[in-house]
């Protein structure tokens, strides 16, 4: 307000104050990418935490920070695809080559079954909740939250010996299933596929490497549908800015992967996303009461 009288009849002033606004958008958007890349390797919903911290401290509209949350995860899709490069080369050839034909089939049958849940959850999302309870999202991510706490937490000790090839459709569909439902935010992919194919007797090498396999279709899949179905120049959000947020994704995200996936060993995610999830849900009541 004081810079507003002083410099109110000053081009300089004008051109100093817009600066500053749009200064600061730029560091909420890097602030978001950094949240993004550092988040999305554990099991505590990057979405989520990306959502909780546009809704409370940028006051953005339940919409446009679920649309921001998904575009986000452009930069770590890039960050993941440059970081297992080699990786990723090496499954392609032996899927193209059909070398392990359940592998191939897995990737298949568990990105249909993802996408067919995932649109409908997300097309629920946006058209449902957002539209008529777009005031209750906090408690949404706050209740999510818990319930990966609580799935983590069940699936502690809930593996067994079963390889990639040892796989049945069943099983396969099941795990696209719950990829799908990581849509709602609150609900970690990786936690949740993860803890899934525990559920089922998968070994824990290859629960991993089949969760990072299925990460890179379905955030394809997440991030081609928000483009397609969103207009999003009504969201009241500057792509050049957003472009700064994702490039900042990618870079906090290949510079943190190898860290914290070490540090990921040491922590109890389960217990971190009960406790977030409970202290975002009475945050939520806090509001209402």
């Amino acid at each position: 307000m004081v810079l507003n009288l002083i410099f109110k009849n000053s081009v300089y002033g004008v051109i100093n104050i817009e600066s500053v606004n749009i200064r600061m958008r730029v560091i909420d958007y890097v602030l978001l990418g950094i949240i993004q890349g550092i988040t999305e390797w554990l099991p505590i919903s990057s979405s989520g935490q990306s959502m909780i911290v546009m809704l409370r401290f940028f006051n953005l509209k339940p919409e446009a920070a679920l649309s921001i949350a998904f575009l986000m995860h452009t930069g770590t899709l890039f960050a993941v695809i440059l970081r297992f490069r080699k990786d990723i080369y090496n499954i392609l050839k032996f899927v193209i080559k059909f070398k392990e034909d359940n592998l191939t089939l897995f990737l298949f049958v568990s990105t249909l079954s993802s996408g067919v849940v995932g649109i409908f959850v997300y097309m629920l999302l946006r058209g449902v909740f957002l539209i008529k309870y777009g005031d209750f999202i906090t408690l949404l991510i706050g209740f999510c939250l818990l319930l990966t706490g609580i799935l983590l937490y069940s699936s502690k000790t809930k593996f067994g010996k079963k390889g990639i090839l040892d796989m049945k459709i069943h099983e396969m569909i099941i795990a696209g299933i719950a990829q799908g439902f990581s849509v709602l935010p609150g609900i970690s992919r990786s936690g949740t596929t993860i803890a899934t194919l525990l559920f089922i007797g998968m070994n824990q090498e290859d629960a991993l490497r089949l969760s990072f396999l299925m990460s890179i279709p379905a955030v394809i899949g997440v991030i081609s549908v928000s483009l397609i179905t969103e207009n999003l120049s009504t969201l009241n959000f500057n792509p050049v800015f957003l472009l700064i947020g994702i490039t900042a994704a990618f870079i906090s995200g290949y510079i943190t992967i190898d860290f914290l996936l070490r540090i990921s060993k040491r922590i109890r995610f389960d217990i971190f996303c009960m406790i977030f999830g409970l202290l975002t849900i009475v945050l939520g009541l806090f509001n209402y009461l």
